[in-house]
């Protein structure tokens, strides 16, 4: 809730706390039959408040028109960036990682990552991520999973007795067991059920 008030509806709420809390301050001393003191600190805080906000409204007007959950600067840049990138630069960029991927086969390295991806780019990483999902419908790690199959797939065809293992570790990931779930994921068989069809 907090985070959706600008900053000039955080002033009136300000101010419409203090002006129930002095209703309620005055009606209690009313029924109490006591005079109502005048709080010095509460009219120190209300009127300081009020001459703070004022102030700094005259000065920089623009501040009471942005939202109170703003990004950062370092986010906002990147996401000014993507904003700017039109649909022929976006397929652009997505047609330079099938090649990247393609070309270089750097997915078979396992540790291959979107950082690695966006270096050889020369872009953000989160720019990049929002390219692959908005160009090549799905995350990066789909996506290099797709590839690592296909050279799965490719290894598994070219050796009569493929030592699964071997192909798993040759295709990129990290392990037997994440080769077999994402290669199942993916072609919907077992590597061993794919290497007998």
């Amino acid at each position: 809730f907090m985070g959706r008030i600008t900053w000039l509806k955080l002033f009136l709420l300000f101010n419409a706390v203090l002006c129930v809390g002095g209703m309620l301050n005055v009606f209690y001393n009313l029924l109490a039959d006591e005079p109502a003191p005048v709080n010095p600190l509460t009219a120190v805080l209300f009127s300081g408040g009020n001459y703070l906000i004022l102030t700094f409204l005259i000065i920089k007007p623009a501040v009471f028109s942005v939202s109170a959950d703003f990004a950062p600067a370092a986010q906002k840049g990147k996401y000014a960036k993507i904003q700017n990138i039109d649909a022929v630069n976006r397929k652009r960029y997505a047609q330079q990682i099938r090649d990247i991927l393609a070309g270089s086969e750097a997915y078979l390295d396992d540790s291959y990552s979107l950082n690695d991806l966006a270096e050889q780019l020369k872009l953000s990483p989160h720019l990049v991520s929002m390219i692959i999902n908005a160009e090549l419908q799905q995350n990066f790690y789909n996506l290099v999973n797709s590839y690592r199959v296909e050279k799965a797939k490719q290894l598994l065809m070219s050796a009569a007795e493929p030592n699964m293992i071997e192909v798993a570790y040759a295709s990129g990931f990290q392990s037997k067991s994440a080769f077999n779930r994402v290669f199942k994921q993916i072609t919907g068989q077992t590597p061993s059920t794919f290497r007998v069809s």
